[in-house]
């Protein structure tokens, strides 16, 4: 990802940008290529990833220029990352990691720790393995590609069994990553998933359901063994004081396991709301009405659009309409190879 983006400035500097602007060429190249991926947080990633309600809720604020509801800079002005986001609600990546990914035609079944290549995880990876993007993102119409899974407690083996020079340990909770989550958290102090819930619906996101029963936690088989061991043989506290990482992944998982839950949902939504509000950086900030490049976008195939679409990327259809993605990561594909919507080879664009 980080070499596409690297390729993505690079082809921007060299065919989009001409003109000198606010100290330079490369410099525009730079706030270009920030720009576009900040649209793409918010409008692509953020968007497919949240609860519908809450995105709606969080997003039109806003392009409202309204402050997030709780996510503030600290005392001396600088932008911070609450613990509830590092340590539980942006840990839903671990969740959607698959035990196995396809990297390219020659390599469609490739394990998270494929010891045939020496993929660690935390080393330059060989080149047979060099990324083919259509079989991770939606870049050509015949090719599936392979998505993330569902949204749930349940993590990939390979990253609950983590191989030992991963992690210098044989202690399975050490090799554990799910473990690893709620021993850091608990470690760290964070508050129960029922008490951020609650702070959440008390600051404004009144769609997030208090119910006290809502995940479901009778379904779950091993559930009576907790209570059984809990203090005086009551109900277990987990109950009532459900940890704050579990407590996400069970919600999105009740919920269809599509999306975040709307807790996990708010906390991404105000964190990365609250960057892109308060960072002088942010095109949200600085330039409110500023638009991807059309060229890199999807308005390059115009053909594909209908005349009354021809004034794209509408700020109430890009909140409100579940499908409406006129600027998404596969267009950054498709710009950096050159690709059109069947995957084929194609001139770069003329204007």
């Amino acid at each position: 990802m980080q070499l596409l983006f690297h390729k993505f400035h690079n082809k921007l500097y060299n065919e989009r940008v001409h003109e000198e602007k606010g100290g330079g060429r490369f410099k525009e190249a730079q706030k270009q290529t920030r720009y576009h991926y900040q649209w793409l947080v918010l409008f692509d990633f953020l968007k497919r990833l949240c609860d519908r309600d809450v995105y709606k809720f969080a997003a039109s604020r806003l392009l409202a220029a309204k402050d997030p509801l709780i996510y503030a800079p600290d005392s001396h002005g600088k932008l911070t990352i609450p613990i509830e986001f590092s340590v539980a609600a942006y840990r839903v990546g671990h969740t959607l990691v698959r035990s196995s990914y396809a990297a390219n035609g020659k390599n469609l079944d490739i394990e998270l720790f494929d010891e045939r290549f020496g993929t660690l995880g935390f080393s330059a990876y060989p080149e047979n393995l060099v990324v083919d993007w259509k079989y991770l993102f939606d870049v050509a119409k015949c090719v599936r590609p392979r998505m993330c899974k569902a949204i749930d407690p349940f993590l990939a083996d390979e990253i609950q069994n983590m191989p030992r020079p991963v992690v210098n340990s044989n202690n399975p909770n050490d090799r554990a990553l799910g473990f690893r989550n709620l021993l850091r958290g608990n470690a760290l102090g964070l508050p129960s998933g029922q008490d951020v819930a609650q702070a959440l619906y008390d600051a404004g996101y009144t769609m997030i359901d208090l119910a006290p029963d809502k995940l479901k936690l009778n379904e779950i088989p091993a559930w009576a063994r907790l209570d059984a061991i809990a203090p005086g043989d009551g109900p277990s506290p987990l109950r009532t004081q459900t940890p704050l990482f579990y407590y996400i992944l069970r919600e999105s998982e009740v919920a269809g396991g599509q999306r975040l839950g709307p807790v996990g949902s708010a906390i991404l939504m105000e964190v990365f709301g609250g960057m892109l509000r308060f960072c002088n950086t942010s095109f949200l900030r600085s330039k409110p009405d500023w638009n991807p490049d059309t060229c890199v976008s999807k308005e390059r195939w115009k053909s594909l659009w209908t005349e009354g679409d021809i004034e794209r990327f509408d700020r109430a259809r890009l909140v409100e309409e579940d499908d409406y993605y006129p600027f998404d990561m596969a267009d950054v594909v498709r710009f950096v190879e050159n690709r059109d919507f069947n995957g084929n080879h194609v001139s770069c664009c003329a204007n």
